[in-house]
């Protein structure tokens, strides 16, 4: 009987755990937007574009850099895209049409990083921060990497959107 129970925690701390690593990703003009994440959909790629240098240093957010993205692209047939550097960018097609999308967080930071989406589990916001132009401007890994070590702040992840990184606990 003990064991059935430990198996039964063990199962319900399991789907807790992969419940705050499930994402939201963000909509951009009726595209949703995969940065830093993974998509859990399945999709038809459709093409691989870059984003120019111009388009990047005009940019005053990191929303605003992929909304003028997606607004100078010569097709709308894409449902979504996908980035890691915000530099370039898969367009992707969704093969069944879901009104709900989600996507996973990649590994590789030292916190959960949500860059253009929030977390499917409720959590508070300890602090945040402006982001400076200079850091709008660089690669997404990189805005990362300079704003994943906070000392002396016990937190579990960032939320970085717009113009701002947010630190978050999970409640």
């Amino acid at each position: 009987m003990r064991k059935y129970i430990l198996i039964g925690i063990l199962f319900f701390a399991m789907i807790s755990t992969q419940a705050q690593k499930a994402i939201k990703p963000m909509n951009i003009d009726g595209k949703d937007v995969y940065a830093l994440s993974l998509i859990n959909t399945e999709f038809d790629i459709i093409k691989w574009v870059d984003l120019t240098d111009e388009q990047i240093n005009n940019s005053k957010t990191v929303e605003g850099r992929l909304t003028q993205f997606i607004k100078d692209l010569p097709t709308t047939d894409f449902d979504a895209l996908m980035t890691r550097d915000g530099k370039s960018a898969l367009l992707m097609k969704y093969k069944v049409n879901n009104e709900e999308t989600s996507c996973r967080l990649v590994s590789g930071f030292a916190k959960d990083v949500y860059f253009l989406s929030v977390p499917s589990k409720q959590y508070k916001i300890i602090e945040a921060r402006k982001l400076t132009v200079e850091e709008i401007h660089l690669p997404f890994n990189k805005i990362v990497k300079n704003n994943i070590n906070y000392e002396g702040l016990k937190f579990d992840g960032i939320i970085i959107s717009s113009d701002k990184v947010e630190y978050i606990v999970y409640k």
